[in-house]
């Protein structure tokens, strides 16, 4: 929560997390279930 007064102080942005590696993609179909349809999603704050 302090990191988020900074984003609306200014001093620091909101940045999204890394994207994983696509060659991941393939291994996790198989692994998690309805994993294309939560990848296509949004993040959110």
């Amino acid at each position: 929560m302090p990191q988020f007064i900074n984003v609306l102080l200014g001093h620091m942005s909101v940045v999204g997390p890394r994207p994983h590696p696509i060659k991941l993609d393939e291994s996790f179909q198989h692994v998690i279930d309805r994993y294309t349809e939560r990848n296509g999603s949004e993040s959110q704050v």
